[in-house]
């Protein structure tokens, strides 16, 4: 892990960080973790790591809570409409017989991606670009668990509407190996699957949107006919959970 400096103020605001990742040349396995006011050196910095900080950091989480998101074992199903059905704290996405953090799949992202892409670029079209619009939506989802075989998809949809798109594992996905360069902030909208079908914020989601949520407008995590989404409005942040069944509900 390494630290940056980025300029000598107290607001790590949005000008600061677009030109930071606009000019961000780091090494191929380092990533931006966090941007914030260190006390200390007084003014805004980068914190870098590479895979080996991320590594360290997994052991660690997996050392001081044997359910921490790194560890696998099934997830309760969580009561509908209570709170803890957003969040679970560190309790883990199932999937039987697989390691969740195993990274494979030999398809090309020019396949699993055209769909997202062609959808969006209808949109921006149309002057439909919402980041929720269901079909743009749906094309997420059908990458995630028919495209490919059950894993996670991520998507950032910038300022200017540009897409950032990564695949993981069953059960985690980061942006490692992409080129970030041009992305613009704040950020329209992060999305991103949970295959296995369940829509809540994982402990691993959660540090991210604590991270980041000062340069996001939103974030969807994607399940099984059903959605959760977190947004800004009017200087309020709000919970949106969004579940659909084509068979009708039990009133």
């Amino acid at each position: 892990m390494r630290i940056e400096k980025i300029e000598k103020c107290k607001d790590p605001n949005d000008e600061i960080a677009d030109a930071f990742l606009d000019n961000f040349e780091g090494n191929d396995d380092e990533f931006i973790y966090d941007i914030y006011y260190d006390k200390e050196m007084d003014c805004v910095v980068a914190e870098i790591w590479n895979e080996e900080d991320e590594a360290e950091e997994n052991f660690l989480v997996a050392e001081s809570n044997p359910y921490s998101a790194f560890v696998q074992t099934q997830l309760i199903n969580p009561k509908s409409g209570d709170l803890d059905s957003f969040f679970k704290g560190n309790e883990l996405k199932f999937a039987e017989g697989t390691n969740l953090n195993e990274r494979y799949c030999d398809i090309a992202p020019e396949v699993w991606q055209k769909e997202i892409k062609e959808i969006w670029k209808s949109l921006l079209f149309r002057g439909e670009d919402n980041p929720r619009n269901p079909r743009f939506l749906e094309a997420i989802w059908h990458a995630s668990t028919v495209i490919l075989p059950k894993l996670e998809v991520s998507v950032i949809v910038d300022r200017d509407g540009k897409l950032f798109l990564n695949r993981g594992s069953p059960g985690f996905v980061d942006y490692r190996g992409v080129n970030l360069q041009g992305m613009k902030i704040p950020l329209q909208s992060w999305i991103h699957t949970h295959p296995f079908g369940m829509a809540f914020w994982s402990g691993t989601d959660r540090n991210t949107l604590r991270n980041w949520k000062f340069m996001l407008e939103e974030a969807t995590v994607l399940g099984n006919g059903e959605r959760l989404t977190w947004v800004k409005e009017n200087d309020k942040e709000v919970m949106i959970k969004t579940v659909e069944k084509e068979e009708g509900f039990d009133l």
